[in-house]
C-alpha cells in the first residue's frame, strides 16, 4: 500500500485486528519481520526511530505515555527545539500548533492538571509543532466530548498538506472525515476504499465485526439511495427532494 501527500486515511477494525501494529510499523516503533517500508523512496527499516519521527509523528492513545514536561508550552516546544529549528521557525511552528489545538489559555498549566481530553490535545499539538509530513493518531476521539471532536476535525482539515492516518473505533468520526478507509481483521487488510464502499458493504462489515455508522443504518432502513455518508449530505438530499427508494 502507499500513502500520498495530504491524504486522510482511517484504519478500522476490532481489537486485535492489527491496526496499532500497522501504525507503529509506519513510524519505526516496530520493525517488520519481512518486506520493506519506504518513506520518500528510502527504506526506513534500518533507520532509527528518532530519524523517522522527524517525518512521521505519532500521537499515542494514552497521552500520559508521551507527556513529560511541567507546562503545556514546554511540552509543545520540546519537539521544535530538539529538532533545532531556528528561533523564528520554532516560534511559528509552536504558535501554529497552539492555535490549532485550542490551548492558548493553558500554556503555563502543568499538563497533568488538565483533564484527559485536553491532555490528548497537548500531545497532538506537540506532534504538529514538529511539522512532520505524516501524522498518525491512535484513537484521537477517545475521551472527547462533542466540542473536542469538532476541534479535532477542524484541526485535521486545516492540515491539508499533511498526510494524516487515524486508528479508531469511532465509525461516525470516520464516515464524516475520511475519504480512504482501511478495514483490518486478523492482521490482514480486507478492504481499502471510500466511506460509501466500506460502510454500505454488509458482508465486509460482518467479516470485520464492525458496526455500521448510525446514519448509514438509517439510510439503509428507509431504502434511500446508498451514497450518503454525512448528516449534511442527508439534509441536503431531503431538502431537495432527491431521495430515491
Amino acid at each position: 500500500m502507499a500513502f500520498e501527500k495530504g491524504e486522510k486515511v482511517a484504519i478500522i477494525g476490532q481489537n486485535g485486528a492489527g491496526k496499532t501494529t500497522l501504525s507503529k510499523l509506519l513510524n519505526g516503533l516496530l520493525r517488520p519481520d519481512q518486506g520493506s517500508i519506504t518513506l520518500f523512496g528510502d527504506d526506513i527499516c534500518d533507520k532509527s526511530t528518532s530519524v523517522i519521527s522527524k517525518h512521521v509523528g505519532y500521537s499515542f492513545q494514552n497521552p500520559d505515555d508521551q507527556i513529560f514536561h511541567d507546562t503545556v508550552k514546554k511540552e509543545i516546544a520540546f519537539g521544535p527545539e530538539n529538532l533545532r529549528f531556528d528561533t523564528q521557525h520554532a516560534k511559528q511552528a509552536i504558535d501554529n500548533a497552539i492555535r490549532l489545538s485550542g490551548l492558548t489559555e493553558l500554556l503555563d498549566t502543568p499538563p497533568y492538571n488538565l483533564p484527559f481530553s485536553q491532555r490528548k490535545f497537548v500531545t497532538l499539538a506537540s506532534v504538529i509543532a514538529m511539522e512532520p509530513e505524516i501524522i498518525i493518531l491512535d484513537e484521537p476521539t477517545a475521551g472527547q466530548d462533542k466540542a473536542g471532536i469538532q476541534q479535532l476535525e477542524k484541526m485535521i482539515h486545516t492540515l491539508s498538506d499533511t498526510t494524516i492516518i487515524v486508528v479508531t473505533h469511532d465509525m461516525e468520526f470516520v464516515a464524516r472525515n475520511f475519504d480512504r478507509i482501511l478495514v483490518m481483521a486478523n492482521g490482514q487488510i480486507l478492504s481499502d476504499s471510500g466511506a460509501k464502499e466500506t460502510f454500505y458493504n454488509k458482508p465486509l462489515m460482518e467479516k470485520a465485526n464492525i458496526e455500521q455508522p448510525y446514519l448509514m443504518s438509517v439510510v439503509e432502513e428507509f431504502l434511500f439511495q446508498q451514497d450518503i455518508t454525512t448528516v449534511e449530505a442527508f439534509r441536503h438530499r431531503l431538502k431537495n427532494g432527491r431521495i430515491q427508494q
